[in-house]
């Protein structure tokens, strides 16, 4: 069973690409090796997060309705002053079309919320 959860953070950074245990790690690659680099890495920790059980990035389009359902679940617990949505990091391996298509629904479904709330579009 698979986690319906979403992990932000930085661009993983193994061993073979950057220099470990540094705050700002020299890369080990160079030019177009290194974009490779960069995009193996965020792939292999995407599929170590699922083999734990955890989807972070999928080729699913959320629809509006269902962003706008997970933001009011998070207000059960976050003022609506606090709550930022947005998208994650998971994002960069994913076609074009395909993040385009989150950040839509993203979009559509923050406003979905705002209106329902009388929030004022930023």
């Amino acid at each position: 069973m698979m986690l319906d959860t979403t992990i932000a953070g930085s661009l993983p950074e193994p061993a073979w690409l950057a220099e470990p245990e540094k705050l700002w790690p020299a890369w080990r690659l160079e030019g177009e090796d290194l974009e490779r680099g960069k995009r193996d890495a965020v792939l292999v920790w995407l599929e170590e997060q699922e083999d734990a059980g955890i989807d972070v990035a999928c080729m699913d389009v959320e629809s509006a309705e269902k962003v706008s359902a997970t933001i009011e679940a998070a207000l059960e617990f976050v003022d609506s002053q606090r709550l930022l949505p947005c998208s994650n990091c998971g994002m960069a391996p994913l076609p074009r079309n395909v993040a385009a298509g989150k950040l839509r629904a993203l979009a559509d479904g923050a406003s979905m919320v705002r209106k329902r709330l009388g929030i004022a579009q930023r």
